[in-house]
């Protein structure tokens, strides 16, 4: 039954096609008109009810399994980040909300700070800059805890961006530099955080646009697009295309 359990939830998370680099909590779920898919809608939420039923009938027997906590907690966070997708954040907070209490109590540290991630995301997408900063140092402080560089190189990008909100400009470029540096320490890190590199040089093109310096600004944008060409998720290299002719169009 854990198996089974287990082959269901992959079989889950392949239908919701998450992006974990700039936006993890968007995927393609669009149709070519540009609707929103609601016989897929409800094919996931099937699967998230079948899912939901099987932990229900399983907990009583395997609660204290760590193969069952696993999936539990995974779980949790599937639907926590579907339902935060979709526009049900209430749902889907108490769903990120439960799976820091057990991350922490387990001290499972990759679901706690993918955890923390989303409710930055979400905070960034309600503007609630309060919330935002909040997160942002506890993901921050996780992730040294974990000694984890590519965690840090993250959340310093996100610290970047919450001081760019804010207007501490000096706070911003200073953070999204500290981020590209750790994430250029190898080459096989920079390949496969390329859209989070190309992503604080866009805060950093920002950070030009505002300051006047156009030239600057489209340096960072070309390095942004040059380094978003041929990857799997499309919704970056447009915000980065759309930032550039921003830039051409105050010049």
């Amino acid at each position: 039954p854990l198996k089974s359990l287990y082959h269901h939830l992959n079989y889950l998370e392949a239908m919701l096609q998450f992006q974990h680099e700039l936006f993890p909590i968007y995927a393609q779920n669009r149709s070519e008109s540009g609707q929103f898919d609601y016989k897929r809608h409800q094919a996931i939420q099937k699967q998230f009810d079948g899912i939901n039923q099987d932990i229900q009938e399983l907990h009583p027997k395997y609660q204290a399994d760590k193969q069952f906590q696993e999936s539990l907690i995974r779980f949790l966070y599937l639907e926590g980040c579907y339902k935060i997708r979709v526009g049900q954040y209430q749902q889907g907070i108490s769903d990120i909300q439960k799976v820091i209490s057990i991350a922490s109590e387990w001290q499972h540290t990759s679901y706690l700070l993918e955890s923390y991630r989303q409710i930055i995301h979400y905070c960034i997408q309600v503007e609630n800059i309060s919330e935002m900063k909040y997160y942002t140092e506890l993901a921050l402080e996780a992730a040294i805890t974990a000694n984890n560089y590519e965690a840090i190189a993250i959340q310093l990008r996100l610290s970047g961006l919450y001081h760019l909100m804010t207007g501490n400009i000096d706070e911003a470029t200073s953070k999204c530099k500290q981020s590209i540096d750790l994430f250029t320490l190898t080459s096989s890190i920079q390949s496969k955080y390329a859209i989070q590199i190309a992503a604080a040089y866009d805060y950093l093109a920002e950070i030009k646009q505002i300051q006047g310096n156009l030239a600057d600004a489209m340096a960072y944008q070309e390095k942004a697009i040059q380094l978003s060409l041929n990857k799997r998720s499309e919704t970056p290299i447009l915000s980065f295309y759309i930032g550039i002719g921003i830039s051409y169009y105050q010049q």
